[in-house]
């Protein structure tokens, strides 16, 4: 155990140093030296923004679109936004978009046509930059992004199709009509680059935030029996079967922890589904297979340990979540978690039910849920909007 700790110790003091040099340098190549510490006060002009997943979608790109844009209305120097809603789809998040108290008033326009055939638009002269009203700039942060005719264009992106896939080459092909890229962490940055083979000098690191559950925590989250958490979509990747055998071991014994899945099915949703139909654990085993916004803070706040397992994520967003309220996680030690949480997590190296064990302990030190606060303050989603302005600014400065 005292080896392995050293081991992330270690491997976490080099990624904070990887990072930090990654960003200065990045921003030096790209923008000129010296690198201004804060920045500039000249908002970027008009920027037009991909809205469609804020009001349509709860987790992951939707997320990232409501809370970019809810930080970027309150600075007092951003800049003047259009806000581009494209399709038919229900909006069952309209009413969750946080847009009152804006420093400034974004537009917002919805084009309600089948995406097809707006982007057949697009092709004919009627781009997503000259739909939005007419903007300098337009920020796509889908796999799909819009045609612009005219507009200079970032891309933000947390993932990419499989390697060697159409959807790969055609993720490729979109890239050569980029200014600049924005990842969400220094293996991101580098594994976007490489593969969608552009310039590692346009691809720029922003953090994310962390305080969207915990903005909305009531008291009444905060008590209930212990359980262990998994978020996002029911896949093998995630290892739903192996956390459901970790926790019924725990249980044999004599831990008090149920297991809880949360996320819609994935290709691992019928073993789950048996597997939970046989589990010793009973009714403290349950997967909720349509999670709303409104149940998941409470249900972070409320775990005892969130465990997220991975092979390939860009974006810490999901352990952050949990850190924000406090609570431990076990994680696959991917270059994007050990960047951003440092020794705080318990790292899956060996058996799951031994990491549960330790991080369960973890739950109740004051001074180990002090640090996760502490670390998961840092990470707010001003930073991330600041951090992409300046990114603007530099794309629309060389314009």
């Amino acid at each position: 155990m005292h080896a392995l700790s050293s081991r992330v110790e270690a491997s976490c003091r080099e990624a904070a140093g990887v990072h930090r040099a990654r960003t200065h340098a990045l921003r030096c190549a790209r923008w000129g030296d010296p690198v201004p510490a804060t920045p500039s006060n000249a908002p970027a002009r008009r920027v037009g923004i991909d809205y469609t997943p804020a009001a349509t979608h709860g987790p992951g790109v939707g997320r990232y679109a409501r809370e970019l844009v809810r930080a970027l209305v309150r600075l007092e120097d951003g800049p003047e936004l259009a806000l581009l809603e494209v399709g038919r789809e229900a909006r069952p998040l309209a009413d969750r978009l946080g847009l009152e108290g804006a420093r400034r008033t974004p537009r917002l326009v919805r084009r309600q046509l089948p995406r097809r055939v707006f982007d057949a638009c697009g092709a004919l002269g009627l781009g997503a930059d000259r739909a939005a009203g007419g903007v300098d700039l337009f920020h796509d942060l889908r796999r799909a992004p819009f045609v612009v005719k005219r507009a200079a264009r970032t891309w933000a992106l947390s993932e990419l199709p499989s390697r060697g896939s159409a959807s790969e080459s055609e993720a490729r092909r979109h890239a050569q009509a980029m200014d600049a890229f924005v990842a969400f962490s220094s293996a991101g940055a580098d594994e976007l680059a490489q593969r969608l083979d552009v310039d590692p000098a346009c691809v720029h690191v922003t953090p994310v935030g962390a305080e969207h559950f915990a903005r909305e925590l009531r008291a009444a989250d905060l008590f209930g029996p212990a359980y262990a958490l998994v978020l996002g979509r029911v896949d093998a990747v995630r290892r739903p079967l192996e956390v459901l055998a970790a926790v019924e071991r725990l249980h044999r014994g004599g831990r008090d922890l149920g297991v809880v899945f949360a996320g819609r099915a994935g290709d691992a949703a019928g073993e789950l589904r048996a597997a939970l139909g046989r589990t010793v654990l009973g009714a403290r085993a349950r997967w909720i297979d349509a999670p709303s916004e409104d149940e998941l803070p409470g249900l972070v706040a409320r775990a005892s340990v969130l465990v997220h397992l991975a092979t390939e994520e860009w974006t810490p967003v999901t352990p952050l979540e949990a850190f924000a309220a406090g609570v431990p996680v076990v994680a696959s030690p991917l270059p994007a978690f050990v960047e951003a949480l440092g020794a705080e997590a318990v790292w899956l190296e060996g058996e799951l039910a031994d990491a549960l064990d330790g991080a369960l302990t973890l739950r109740t030190d004051a001074a180990a849920m002090r640090r996760r606060l502490d670390l998961a303050t840092a990470f707010t989603w001003e930073a991330c909007a600041r951090a992409t302005v300046e990114v603007w600014e530099g794309v629309l400065a060389r314009r």
